[in-house]
């Protein structure tokens, strides 16, 4: 279904919109210019017949086109252009020694042409655009606002000198993505919405030991990533505290003004965790196919607290605390099981209490079970019903 901010941005494109350029096309350009094209180009074979159309590029004087899989067995005639039509974009005045003699120069020693090189990066063979603020040293209390906005397992390692490859790990982890419909119109206050929405997602988070990776915007209203299991803050009962500080989020954000529904998919397993991106723009994030499908399940699923299995089966909750959600097909996801809804009401939670399973859960109270020192050549003695059992007799 397209939402109808997509269609009023369609419409806006296709009639008052206009593409400005970036560059001044070489057919533009007034005739007895030389005027050199190097297309760098990815499956020629399969493109070639575009390039060779393309009046930005026949109206060039000299054309180079670079392309690193090209074989031996692979024809001469494929990449052909007609030189008759080429001809007419050749100005008379400069021969075609002239020509490559410019185009030499522009390759060897662009500087004295005008031509500016990008920063190269040595580990990483790409060209760079870099911002002059990147290279310059913060003060000290730039550098204290600055570590605001990093989350605290990873400023603890930072602080202990920790080297950064160091912190990407494979893990199991708690996935959580919340995502937002803002109301639209003058009447509603986007950024107040948004900032009490922040306040309740944070606090909520630090509350159960989650944190906060990720806030963003789409066509589809704001979007927060959040993850429980990190390094330092893994726990136990990580998969039921999600759930919990889901539950309680998805019912604060309700009421927040401006928030018309509240989607939230939660998904548990292996995921990267660690460092992505060039060493002047990384982050911290989490990558892999939970993460995907925690997102699948935030839109599959609207205005409901959506869990996978593995979720289901390492809370520990009672099935009294989930729904079971029809299938459906989502995007990159094969086989995701069954899709619960967590729903922890004040019914749901005293039914739980009437139907505790003793062998389901089964748990001793202090007056059946105590530990003692028997006798010199035993370790332990369990009394049970005023009996006494030795479990190990010492050596």
């Amino acid at each position: 279904m397209v939402t109808e901010v997509v269609i009023e941005e369609m419409t806006r494109l296709s009639s008052e919109a206009c593409l400005e350029l970036c560059y001044r096309p070489l057919y533009t350009v007034k005739p007895g210019a030389c005027k050199i094209v190097f297309q760098n180009a990815r499956s020629l074979h399969k493109h070639f017949s575009d390039l060779s159309t393309d009046h930005n590029i026949t109206a060039a004087s000299i054309i180079t086109i670079a392309e690193s899989r090209l074989l031996p067995m692979d024809n001469d005639e494929t990449y052909a252009l007609d030189v008759r039509k080429l001809s007419s974009v050749i100005p008379d005045q400069i021969d075609i020694g002239s020509m490559m003699s410019i185009a030499n120069k522009a390759i060897n020693d662009p500087a004295s042409m005008g031509i500016i090189e990008e920063e190269v990066d040595d580990h990483d063979d790409q060209l760079l655009t870099t911002r002059q603020a990147v290279f310059d040293a913060t003060s000290e209390a730039e550098e204290k606002k600055l570590r605001l906005y990093v989350m605290g397992t990873v400023l603890q390692k930072i602080d202990d000198d920790l080297p950064l490859e160091y912190l990407s790990e494979m893990r199991q982890v708690t996935i959580i993505f919340i995502n937002l419909t803002l109301a639209k119109g003058s009447k509603h206050d986007e950024s107040d919405a948004l900032q009490s929405a922040f306040n309740t997602v944070y606090n909520s988070l630090k509350r159960y030991h989650g944190r906060l990776n990720k806030v963003f915007m789409f066509d589809k209203g704001c979007t927060f990533l959040a993850i429980f299991g990190l390094p330092g803050d893994k726990h136990e009962d990580d998969c039921a505290h999600a759930l919990q500080c889901s539950h309680k989020m998805h019912d604060l954000l309700k009421s927040t003004p401006s928030i018309i529904q509240v989607s939230i998919g939660v998904t548990t397993g292996k995921t990267f965790c660690g460092v992505v991106g060039h060493k002047y723009r990384h982050e911290y994030t989490v990558i892999g196919s939970k993460v995907n499908m925690a997102a699948r399940l935030m839109m599959h699923y609207p205005g409901r607290l959506s869990c996978d299995s593995e979720t289901f089966h390492h809370s520990k909750l009672s099935t009294h605390f989930f729904t079971e959600l029809g299938h459906r097909e989502m995007k990159g996801v094969q086989n995701p099981g069954i899709i619960r809804e967590f729903v922890e009401t004040k019914k749901n939670s005293k039914k739980q209490l009437e139907n505790i399973n003793e062998n389901e859960f089964p748990l001793l109270g202090k007056q059946y079970m105590y530990c003692q020192i028997h006798a010199p050549d035993t370790f332990f003695c369990h009394t049970i019903e005023q009996k006494v059992l030795p479990l190990a007799a010492h050596v």
